[in-house]
């Protein structure tokens, strides 16, 4: 082992040679591995791979929060390939490297990884990656493109195409007859996600992914973000609702509630859900999908979290005894130390970065009285060391 960088508590470093391989060591399946930033444990088997996303969170609590959970939750698992449904894919034009390229950024790097196949993306966007590689070489504006991302549902494809130079007419006459070809809705966007435009078809269906177990039907625009694992999604709404033990007379407020990939669900339980979103865009799919699902009693206000004082205002006016959040990966320690002493009995928090759960869950046992009741990971991006998790926090006095 080589070390590159020496730490108070740890040393960072590589394996030069591999004397004698673990048991649970594998043939990457991935010709691109070792390359591409996608992904970095294929190397590892399935089951492995699980055990080492929980060995980090078990190690981030001992690190950051001093914290062991009361229980330890079976790791969520669903199929490892095929999966991802969302994608942004890198463009980047190079004569030096035959032209286009078209896929994940190279680890550590921003240059392009080349692929042919991604075996982690949705099959039917794989199979397109040469077909896109092509159309885009033969756009005009081929130099402008440094993005396309990828959304999926069971029954569409839709390719958002951002481009720094307007697209001629010959181009967008390619890109329509693309999506005519390989049954794909084709977008263009010229600046930020609100500059979305449908090219093809000229009236776009709407792209909505299912939670059946809810009979919900959830619609968002290509641009927008939802949970890139539909299997994994199912079953962590699932446990989020054991978990709170979610009932008629409950009001569970939702935090960073999205577009109400949580909130909808956890209405068909409780007496109410109050989500808060600071997005304009997700808080109107919030609304629109309550409204699209006949739900009544799922109520989105528009509040900056991270701004002191509308988190106070909010938390002040509003009543809840169950609360779930979903922060982003900066983490919610801001937000938690404005809530209201024993307003809520329990707190579940979705994580998809260890080391801020920990932290915040430090504060809440440490400062609040809460008790680190139950906690584990989610496979949310197989192959991939990117850890999504789960815990669940109790008062003391109940």
């Amino acid at each position: 082992c080589c070390i590159s960088n020496q730490r108070a508590r740890f040393n960072q470093g590589w394996a030069e040679e591999i004397k004698t391989p673990s048991k649970h060591r594998v043939e990457p399946r991935c010709e691109h591995f070792g390359t591409c930033g996608g992904c970095n444990l294929q190397h590892l088997d399935t089951e492995a791979q699980a055990q080492a996303l929980e060995n980090v969170m078990r190690d981030k609590f001992r690190q950051f929060g001093r914290l062991s959970p009361e229980c330890w939750l079976p790791p969520l698992t669903a199929e490892a390939w095929g999966y991802r449904r969302k994608a942004r894919l890198g463009v980047r034009h190079v004569d030096k490297k035959g032209g286009t390229l078209v896929g994940f950024r190279e680890r550590a790097s921003k240059f392009i990884t080349p692929l042919r196949d991604c075996l982690t993306l949705d099959r039917r966007v794989a199979a397109l990656l040469p077909a896109i590689r092509h159309l885009i070489e033969n756009l005009s504006c081929r130099r402008r493109i440094p993005q396309v991302e990828v959304a999926c549902t069971e029954e569409a494809i839709a390719l958002v195409f951002r481009h720094l130079r307007p697209f001629s007419e010959k181009d967008r006459t390619q890109l329509s007859s693309f999506g005519v070809r390989h049954e794909c809705q084709i977008y263009c966007q010229p600046e930020g996600p609100e500059s979305l435009t449908p090219l093809w078809p000229e009236t776009m269906p709407t792209l909505s992914y299912e939670l059946p177990s809810y009979n919900l039907s959830m619609a968002f625009k290509a641009t927008e973000f939802i949970q890139i694992n539909g299997p994994i999604n199912q079953m962590m709404i699932d446990q989020a609702i054991s978990l709170l033990a979610v009932g008629p007379g409950d009001t569970v407020v939702d935090l960073f509630c999205g577009l109400g990939n949580f909130s909808l669900p956890l209405a068909r339980h409780a007496k109410q859900v109050i989500g808060v979103e600071n997005s304009q865009s997700l808080l109107t799919s919030a609304r629109n999908n309550a409204q699209r699902n006949n739900i009544d009693n799922a109520l989105f206000v528009a509040a900056d979290l991270y701004n002191k004082e509308q988190c106070r205002q909010f938390f002040s006016s509003t009543e809840g005894n169950l609360l779930l959040l979903d922060p982003p990966r900066s983490g919610a320690l801001e937000v938690l130390e404005q809530l209201p002493q024993k307003q809520f009995d329990r707190i579940l928090y979705v994580s998809c970065q260890p080391a801020t759960l920990a932290r915040d869950c430090d504060y809440l046992v440490n400062k609040r009285g809460y008790r680190l009741s139950k906690a584990g990971i989610m496979d949310m991006f197989p192959q991939t060391s990117n850890v999504e998790s789960m815990a669940l926090l109790s008062r003391q006095d109940i």
